[in-house]
């Protein structure tokens, strides 16, 4: 929805950004801080996720149906 409006959307990977999964300090507010600062810097260090389109989504929950009822 956000990009659709114009906005530039990055949805990082946390698990993949030390400075939020192995922090001591942990909250909402100082994580989102801490990814604010890092997609001005370069968002490539946040690790962004790709999500799949909608017809692979599909595709995919297919396969795990199937492979549920099977196995």
């Amino acid at each position: 929805m956000l990009k659709s409006l114009g906005f530039e959307v990055t949805v990082a990977n946390s698990r993949s950004v030390p400075l939020i999964s192995v922090s001591s300090q942990k909250s909402d507010r100082r994580d989102a801080q801490i990814l604010a600062r890092l997609v001005r810097v370069d968002p490539e260090l946040l690790r962004p996720i790709r999500h799949r389109g909608e017809q692979a989504q599909t595709d995919l929950m297919r396969i795990k149906v199937r492979a549920a009822l099977l196995g």
